[in-house]
C-alpha cells in the first residue's frame, strides 16, 4: 500500500504535532559537540602564533574535526531515528486503541501514558 506525496506530508505533520520542541531539545543536546568541531578551526591560528607551521595546524584541524564529526554525526542520526521510531510506535498504539476501544488490556498504551 503506497501512500501519495500529500498523504505522507499530512501524516508527517500529524506525527510531529506537539513534538517539535522535543526534537529541538534533542538537537540542542549535540551543540557542544558541534561547537568543539568549530573550535578546532583555531588550532592553525594558535600554532601559527607560537611559531609552528600553519600547514601542520591545518592538518591537525582536519584530523580533529573529521574525528569529532565521524563520532557525532552517526550518533545524532541514530538519535533522530529513534525519536521518530518512538513517535510512530506511539501513534500506531494510539490508532490501535482507537480502532478497538474495548481492548482494555493494552500494556503499550499504559507505558506511553506513564512516560508523558
Amino acid at each position: 500500500s503506497q501512500m501519495g506525496i500529500f498523504a505522507c506530508v499530512k501524516k508527517s505533520i500529524v506525527t510531529m504535532k506537539g513534538n517539535k520542541l522535543r526534537l529541538m531539545v534533542l538537537d540542542l543536546t549535540f551543540i557542544g559537540w558541534y561547537a568543539l568541531g568549530y573550535l578546532c578551526a583555531y588550532i592553525p591560528i594558535l600554532l601559527g602564533k607560537i611559531g609552528i607551521s600553519s600547514l601542520l595546524g591545518v592538518i591537525i584541524y582536519l584530523v580533529a574535526n573529521i574525528a569529532i564529526m565521524c563520532h557525532v554525526y552517526p550518533y545524532w542520526t541514530i538519535s533522530r531515528a529513534n525519536f521518530y521510531k518512538d513517535l510512530t510506535d506511539a501513534n500506531n498504539i494510539v490508532q490501535d486503541v482507537l480502532d478497538d476501544p474495548e481492548d482494555n488490556d493494552n500494556e503499550a498504551l499504559d507505558k506511553i501514558l506513564r512516560n508523558s
